[in-house]
């Protein structure tokens, strides 16, 4: 077994991946502070990983004085060309990004072991430029990740995103095309050239052009000579006067939902771009289509811009917002704001009873007041977060089939006026077509959610799941990550049926699914196959720890024995469960479904309520 120290000052590397390296079989044990790396070192150690920010550098020394020759990996959210000599005089075998993704992690550190002196023998001067070269695309992707976690302005997030790219792939022109989903169009969202950029607003059909191919089949695509492509569609060089001669595209996907694409084009001195390179821009796709996805506005919110907007035109006022009611912790929140001056307040929360919008959302009565401060319902807080003085108010309520969607305010007029009654009414009829349209984007957003969920247990349904299957195996190619399948079919499940009724034996499926729900992660999608047979799918996830899990559903079946509301006797329920895992047992989607459904159906020929991994 390979003995692993971890110096973890900060605590960062052992909550996302000490776990990790023990499901791995690794031995690992941690220090976080000098006294303890002395202990420890004082042991038999295969490996030291290392995070270096803060005092970690100089525990390196330690660790050099005492056994100088133990393999290290460091891990820094830092990068620069000093580090790289400091990492390099100390003998560091590598340097890795504190966002590095698992598997990554994982290969690098069978990479040292299995070559523990590939940094010490080299070369100096050559090492000391390749480490220059990494320690660049490592600050990259360190501010990439430090900077589209900090912001959710989709023009920023896009901005981000351009200059990253940049500075990762040299070449002559960047675009960023976002999905016009209603329209079946990828719109030009952000671009730049060397010469000109004309590009923004310009759309193209889905299917149409390298980027409309991309985004219709979803594959990342190089061509070394446009010309020779069928698929080429030359109007967007006359719009922006512009020749493309070789271009990278890929698609960006979240949670298997086409987001947009990026572009790449023309390589920096009419060299041809690498598959090296399109694996980067891959990577980079990976790592923002999630915070495209979160930055691009929701139907719901577009409906609140839109009101504010409104608004706006109407009343000339100084400030604007709309609440939205968590139920679960009755609260408003405020989901939209737009300001004259002071700060922002988009986020905060109030009671549900709390200030004027408190009221107006309890009673769902609409609140003219000119005078806040002679007003016993006015909640200072907001005022003293945002550095703002209210001194007037509209306030009412967003009701539709008698359901309360949020709170609108109007405050204080630009001119120091009081509000007429002409404006109140005004306001009052704006939120009542603006909660019209609010319920109709909430119906959407359910219609859209019922065509990919399952209507008796909420799990995903299988059109989904074999979607993300196909997703996640392609991921975990590219990745060199493993992902594994369990396939659960419930034991005389049909007697349960036959005993007590098909109302009975529905209730039964939705207890089950909690079950599952509740045994796995939130990385992890559970859904329904049909009829008493469901799927896990467990990505980034080996057999012995597929297993594992396969088992303690199981177990949690088992004891399922009285089902609940009912006070029914179903313990003669149990499950089995089969389990296959890419590459391991096979390299496609239908592939593994078979080996871990054959895996199943051996268990309920033998003895029923088990767990078997596929052979």
């Amino acid at each position: 077994m390979v003995r692993v120290l971890v110096i973890d000052p900060t605590k960062f590397f052992t909550e996302r991946y000490y776990e990790l390296l023990i499901e791995k079989g690794y031995l690992c044990a941690l220090v976080e502070n000098e006294k303890t790396l002395q202990e420890q070192l004082s042991k038999p150690i295969d490996l030291l990983i290392a995070d270096i920010d803060g005092p970690g550098l100089n525990h390196l020394a330690t660790v050099r004085q005492i056994k100088p020759y133990l393999p290290i990996l460091a891990l820094s959210a830092r990068a620069s060309l000093e580090l790289a000599q400091s990492l390099l005089r100390l003998r560091v075998q590598d340097l890795l990004p504190k966002f590095v993704k698992p598997g990554e992690l994982l290969a690098t550190l069978e990479d040292i072991l299995l070559n523990p002196a590939r940094i010490y023998y080299r070369e100096k001067p050559i090492l000391l430029a390749e480490l220059e070269e990494k320690i660049h695309e490592l600050s990259i992707f360190n501010e990439l990740a430090r900077t589209l976690t900090s912001t959710l302005e989709l023009n920023e997030v896009l901005r981000i995103i351009m200059v990253k790219i940049k500075d990762l792939v040299k070449s002559e022109a960047l675009s960023l095309l976002l999905l016009d989903e209603k329209n079946k169009e990828l719109v030009f969202s952000a671009s730049e050239t060397s010469e000109t950029n004309k590009l923004k607003g310009v759309r193209l059909k889905l299917g149409q052009g390298i980027a409309g191919w991309v985004a219709q089949t979803r594959q990342a695509l190089l061509v070394e000579d446009v010309y020779k492509d069928p698929r080429f569609f030359q109007e967007i060089d006359k719009i922006h006067s512009f020749k493309t001669r070789s271009i990278m595209c890929v698609p960006l996907l979240h949670k298997d939902k086409l987001v947009g694409v990026i572009e790449v084009i023309n390589k920096y001195g009419g060299g041809a771009f690498t598959e090296e390179e399109l694996k980067v821009l891959m990577e980079l796709g990976g790592e923002f289509s999630e915070k495209i996805q979160n930055a691009l506005p929701s139907e719901a919110n577009r409906v609140f811009k839109d009101l504010i907007a409104q608004t706006k035109n109407l009343t000339k006022a100084e400030a604007f917002s709309v609440l939205i009611p968590d139920e679960e912790r009755k609260e408003l929140i405020i989901s939209a704001s737009e300001t004259l001056r002071g700060g922002k307040v988009e986020g905060l929360r109030l009671k549900l009873d709390q200030g004027i919008a408190g009221w107006v959302a309890s009673t769902r009565e609409p609140l003219l007041v000119n005078d806040v401060q002679k007003d016993p319902r006015f909640f200072k807080g907001v005022d003293k977060l945002s550095n703002f003085q209210t001194k007037s108010i509209i306030c009412v309520p967003l009701v539709s089939k008698n359901n309360l969607l949020g709170v609108m305010e109007v405050i204080n007029k630009a001119d120091g006026s009081s509000f007429t009654e002409k404006e109140f009414q005004l306001v009052r009829s704006l939120a009542d077509h603006a909660a019209i349209a609010l319920e109709n984007a909430t119906l959407y957003r359910q219609v859209e959610l019922s065509s990919i969920t399952d209507d008796l247990t909420k799990l995903y349904n299988s059109r989904y799941l074999h979607r993300f299957l196909i997703q996640e195996i392609q991921r975990s190619k590219r990745e060199s990550l493993q992902v594994s399948v369990l396939l659960l079919d419930l034991d005389n499940f049909k007697t349960v049926n036959d005993t007590y009724g098909h109302l009975v034996g529905s209730q039964t499926l939705v207890e089950v699914a909690q079950i599952i729900k509740s045994k796995v992660r939130e990385i992890d999608v559970a859904g329904r196959f049909g009829g008493d047979e469901f799927i896990i799918i467990l990505p980034e996830t080996g057999p012995d720890r597929a297993v594992s899990i396969a088992e303690e559903i199981r177990k949690s079946i088992e004891d399922l024995t009285i089902l609940k509301d009912f006070d029914l006797n179903i313990s003669m329920l149990s499950a089995s469960i089969g389990v296959a895992t890419y590459p391991d047992h096979g390299k496609e989607a239908e592939e593994l479904i078979h080996k871990a459904d054959k895996a199943m159906y051996q268990i309920k020929q033998q003895s029923k309520n088990g767990v078997r991994l596929a052979s």
